[in-house]
């Protein structure tokens, strides 16, 4: 059976970074699991999912404009630092939430200066090629409601 949008999916993944750095990984004992096309995954990687069939081995490797696109300094914002509860949490490389336009998102501490903290919104893997290491496990079809 070849993968369809509706389809539930098992699979077993490596994702490796442009550094050969190993990101995530699951073995078939804890597959990842996800119904196709419902924006469940990375639709990039949906995409070369897509018609691939039981017991299929591939390699994806999506470049930085299909994926978190490309580090950009527009992403860098400067804030006050009285805005940390407590100065000691201001730890340079650590990551931490902030609020951007009402929604959540991480930002990597870059710069403490004065009373001013600089913080990249950047995604961490932006300006990178990443690379999927996949094998379809099992596909299964989705029961119709009556």
């Amino acid at each position: 059976m070849s993968i369809q949008e509706g389809n539930i999916v098992l699979l077993q993944f490596n994702v490796i970074s442009e550094n050969g750095e190993l990101i995530d990984s699951t073995d078939e004992n804890h597959p990842f699991e996800y119904i196709h096309g419902y924006g469940d995954l990375h639709p990039e990687l949906e995409k070369h999912l897509e018609n691939q069939n039981i017991g299929d081995e591939f390699k994806v490797t999506l470049p930085p404009d299909k994926m978190y696109g490309h580090w950009d300094e527009k992403n860098i914002i400067y804030v006050k630092k009285d805005i940390f509860p407590n100065e000691n949490d201001i730890i340079i490389d650590s990551w931490i939430s902030v609020k951007v336009k009402g929604k959540d998102q991480p930002a990597k501490i870059i710069q403490a200066d004065g009373d001013v903290v600089a913080l990249d919104l950047n995604h961490p893997l932006a300006g990178e090629s990443i690379t999927y290491e996949l094998k379809i496990l099992d596909v299964k079809e989705t029961e119709k409601l009556p």
